[in-house]
C-alpha cells in the first residue's frame, strides 16, 4: 500500500518533490548567482579565445549502381539502401591519409594530415546518398580550396579503393565571405546551466550531509522518539517589564506561541494520563535548547488547566527558572538544603501566586550536586512530594554534560527531551538517549524547539498557520464567537483559583482566550 501522509493525504513521492522544490526555493538567489557567474565566465572566455574561420561546404552523390559478378554473369544492382551503406565507407575514405596527401600535392600545401583532417567535416543528409563536405579554417580561399580539392581527387580515389564504386559532384565550394560568429549564445547558455546544476547540487549535499534536527521528520526518523511538541521560534523582548524568556502569560508573544504550547500541554497529558507519569523530567543534550523555558511553560499551561504542579529547579549546577520568570531572593533556601538535610522540602516551597504553581528553587550552588542528587534523600523527597501535586517537573541539567540528568531519571516516572532546530548532531542526541533509556528512563516523546519554519520545510508554514489562526482567537477574545469553554492565561492572578476541568472563563480586559478542554483520544481526534 502507496505510504499516505496524515497532512493533507499526500504520498510520500509528493512530499518529496515538494521538499526539492522548497529546498530550490531556499538557495534560489545563490542558484541564481552561480549560474550569472559561470554564464558570465563562459561569455568572457568564448569571446577572448574567439578566433574567426571560414566554412566552405561542397557535396557530392554516390552512385547507387553496383556491378556484381555472379558466375559468369554481370549484374548491376541499383539498390538505395547499398549506397547509404557505401556512403559510410566514402566518409572515411574522404579523410584518408591519402585522401589527405592527394589536397596537400594539389594546392601545395605544406599542412599535417592530422590537422587537415581536424578542419574536414563530413556528414551525410538523412534518407539520401548525398556527401557533405564542410572544411572550417582560418582562411576564407583555403578552406574553399580543400574542399573543392576533395571534390576533385575522390572519384579517382573511391574507384581505385572500392570495386565499382564511384560518386559524382553536386556543388563545389564557394568562398566563404563572412567568418562563422563566435558560439557567444550556446557557450553562455551551457555556462549557466552548469552554474545552476552545480548550485543545486551542492543545495542537495548540504541537505542530506546535514545531520543536524531540523524538523519533526527528523526526530522521528534519526532518533526514534515520538513528538510531543512544535515550538516556534520567537524574538526575545528583553526589558524590566517583561522576563527574558518567552513566556505564555507574556503579552508580547504571539498567538502561534501560545497555541504551540497549548498543543504541548495536551499531548503531555495524553501520554502521561496513559503511563500514570507524576514526576517528569525536562532536560536536554547540550545547554541553550530551552528546556528550561519549555519546563516553565508547560508547569503555567497544566496549573491554569487546574492541575497542581510542583517546578523544581533541579538544576543546581547552572539554575536560571528564578531569572527567567523574574523572580527575587530564590538563591538563599532550596533543593540543595533539603538533599543536605539542612530544611525541609516544605519549607523551602514557594507559591507562585501570579502563576498559579509551587516551585522549589535549587538554592545555593554546592559542591557536589551529583552526589546529593544520586542520594537516597532525593528518592524521598521526591515521594513525600508526591502526594501533593498532580504534575512534579523537574528542571535537569543537560544529558551529554553532566550525570545529573541521568542520575534523576533514575527516580522520575518519564522524561520529556527537547532539541532546538539546528543546534545538535543527531549523534550527539542519540548518545544522550541511549544514556537515558540505559538507566532505565521512560522517554515519554521529544519538543522540537525555536523552530523557523523556513528552514523546516514546505511542510511546517507557520507563517499561514499564524494569519490563519491568530485571526480565529482574536475573535474569540473580542468576543464574536459562541464558544464559552476558554482559560484566559494573562487575567489570572490567585494561585488557588483553580477550577475544574472545562470551566469558562472570559478575560474582562480583551486578553487573547485558548481552549483548555484535554482531547482524551488523541488518534481519533485526527482522524475527524
Amino acid at each position: 500500500m502507496e505510504e499516505q501522509r496524515l497532512e493533507g493525504h499526500y504520498t510520500a513521492e509528493s512530499v518529496e518533490l515538494r521538499e526539492i522544490i522548497h529546498l530550490l526555493m531556499r538557495w534560489w538567489w545563490k542558484i541564481i548567482l552561480m549560474m550569472a557567474l559561470f554564464a558570465g565566465a563562459a561569455f568572457y572566455y568564448t569571446q577572448q579565445t574567439y578566433i574567426p574561420t571560414y566554412i566552405a561546404k561542397a557535396s557530392m552523390v554516390v552512385n547507387s549502381k553496383q556491378v556484381k559478378i555472379v558466375g559468369t554473369e554481370v549484374v548491376v544492382a541499383n539498390d538505395i539502401a547499398m549506397a547509404q551503406k557505401l556512403v559510410n565507407t566514402y566518409s572515411m575514405i574522404l579523410k584518408s591519409d591519402r585522401v589527405m596527401d592527394l589536397v596537400s600535392q594539389d594546392l601545395a600545401l605544406n599542412i599535417d594530415p592530422d590537422i587537415m583532417r581536424k578542419s574536414i567535416k563530413v556528414s551525410t543528409t538523412k534518407d539520401t546518398e548525398v556527401l557533405n563536405v564542410e572544411v572550417e579554417y582560418g582562411d576564407a580561399e583555403t578552406a574553399a580550396g580543400i574542399a573543392n580539392s576533395i571534390m576533385k581527387v575522390a572519384p579517382e580515389a573511391i574507384s581505385e579503393t572500392v570495386e565499382g564504386g564511384s560518386v559524382k559532384v553536386v556543388d563545389f565550394a564557394r568562398v566563404p565571405e563572412e567568418p562563422e560568429p563566435p558560439q557567444t549564445a550556446r557557450n553562455t547558455g551551457i555556462g549557466g546551466f552548469l552554474g545552476a546544476m552545480l548550485a543545486a547540487g551542492l543545495a542537495f549535499l548540504r541537505r542530506y550531509l546535514n545531520t543536524k534536527i531540523n524538523n519533526p521528520d527528523d526526530i522521528r526518523e534519526r532518533i526514534g522518539l515520538p513528538l510531543l511538541g512544535e515550538i516556534p521560534y520567537i524574538k526575545i523582548k528583553k526589558s524590566k517589564k517583561n522576563p527574558v524568556s518567552p513566556l505564555v502569560t507574556s503579552d508580547w508573544v504571539d498567538t502561534g506561541f501560545k497555541e504551540s504550547y497549548a498543543a504541548l500541554r495536551t499531548n503531555f497529558r495524553y501520554l502521561a494520563g496513559v503511563s500514570g507519569a507524576k514526576k517528569i523530567l525536562i532536560t536536554s543534550a547540550m545547554d541553550s535548547e530551552g528546556k528550561t523555558t519549555v519546563a516553565i511553560n508547560l508547569c503555567l499551561l497544566l496549573a491554569h488547566s487546574g492541575k497542581r504542579v510542583l517546578l523544581i529547579e533541579s538544576d543546581m549546577r547552572k539554575p536560571t527558572v528564578h531569572r527567567k520568570m523574574n523572580l527575587k531572593g530564590m538563591r538563599k533556601k532550596g533543593l540543595s538544603a533539603v538533599l543536605a538535610g539542612a530544611g525541609e522540602a516544605s519549607d523551602c516551597i514557594v507559591p507562585l501566586q501570579g502563576a498559579g504553581f509551587d516551585f522549589l528553587p535549587s538554592g545555593a550552588i554546592p559542591a557536589n550536586p551529583s552526589e546529593l542528587l544520586d542520594s537516597d534523600r532525593m528518592s524521598s523527597v521526591l515521594t513525600q512530594l508526591e502526594g501533593s501535586y498532580d504534575y512534579i517537573i523537574m528542571d535537569a541539567p543537560p544529558v551529554h554534560l553532566v550525570a545529573d540528568a541521568t542520575i534523576l531519571a533514575k527516580v522520575t516516572d518519564g522524561v520529556i527531551f527537547v532539541i532546538l532546530q539546528g543546534r545538535v548532531n543527531s549523534d550527539l542526541i542519540i548518545a544522550s538517549k541511549d544514556s537515558l533509556t540505559g538507566v532505565g528512563a521512560r522517554i515519554i516523546g521529544c519538543v522540537l524547539n525555536g523552530i523557523r519554519f523556513k528552514e523546516a520545510g514546505s511542510r511546517y508554514k507557520y507563517r499561514y498557520y499564524r494569519r490563519y489562526y491568530g485571526g480565529y482567537y482574536q475573535q474569540l477574545a473580542s468576543g464574536t464567537s459562541g464558544t464559552e469553554n476558554l482559560v484566559d492565561f494573562s487575567s489570572r492572578q490567585d494561585g488557588n483559583k483553580r477550577g475544574p476541568e472545562g470551566n469558562a472563563e472570559r478575560s474582562p480586559e480583551g486578553r487573547i482566550l485558548y481552549h483548555s478542554d484535554p482531547i482524551p483520544n488523541r488518534e481519533a481526534t485526527e482522524k475527524n
